[in-house]
């Protein structure tokens, strides 16, 4: 009993003074408001007046030049004249001797052509057969016309038949300068000439026929 008194008492006391704090906090923060009146708000203008001001003006102070010295004119030269000769041209008719002009006789020239064989002007290389498998060359004969192209070609002797066909297509497009006689172009007979086929290995050795 005696506990439940005390325990009594003292949550009564407590709440008296939890109250009374709570009242003390509440009588001190308490502030009066008094609302404003909007006929009492006063707005200022912003830069209400404009002022002209002068913008603030250099002073230039003049610098003292050096004086120029002008140099004085140039003299003046004096006109000389020159005197008119008094003794007339010199005529130099009588001293210069007359040169007869060269007689000149023109002459028929003649020229001679020496004889000569049929000589190569132009050869074609053949080009190498693709069943080559070695060097090897042909003889060929053939005649020349009196325009220097050969005719009749032949294939006297090949180390190869497979070199033959190609030999005879390039002697045909041979240039020659023709067979001179007496002056005169002519034909020739059995010109002979030899066609070579160099054909090389892989490191660049020919390969003998």
């Amino acid at each position: 009993m005696k506990t439940l008194s005390r325990t009594m008492i003292s949550g009564i006391g407590g709440l008296f003074i939890t109250t009374g704090l709570a009242l003390a906090m509440v009588a001190m923060i308490k502030v009066e408001f008094e609302a404003q009146r909007s006929n009492d708000i006063i707005i200022e203008p912003i830069n209400p007046y404009v002022i002209d001001e002068d913008p603030p003006r250099r002073t230039i102070t003049p610098v003292e030049l050096n004086k120029i010295e002008v140099p004085p004119p140039a003299p003046r030269l004096s006109n000389q004249t020159t005197p008119r000769p008094v003794s007339g041209p010199s005529t130099l008719g009588d001293a210069i001797p007359k040169i007869e002009p060269p007689e000149i006789q023109i002459t028929t020239a003649s020229f001679t052509i020496p004889d000569r064989n049929a000589q190569p002007v132009l050869r074609i290389t053949p080009p190498m057969p693709q069943r080559a498998e070695k060097s090897g060359h042909c003889k060929m004969r053939f005649n020349v016309n009196a325009q220097g192209a050969p005719y009749n070609v032949r294939a006297v002797y090949c180390s190869q038949s497979l070199f033959e066909r190609n030999s005879i297509k390039a002697t045909q497009k041979f240039k020659y300068r023709p067979k001179i006689l007496n002056g005169v172009p002519m034909d020739m007979t059995g010109v002979e000439t030899t066609i070579l086929y160099k054909l090389a290995d892989g490191n660049g050795r020919v390969i003998p026929e």
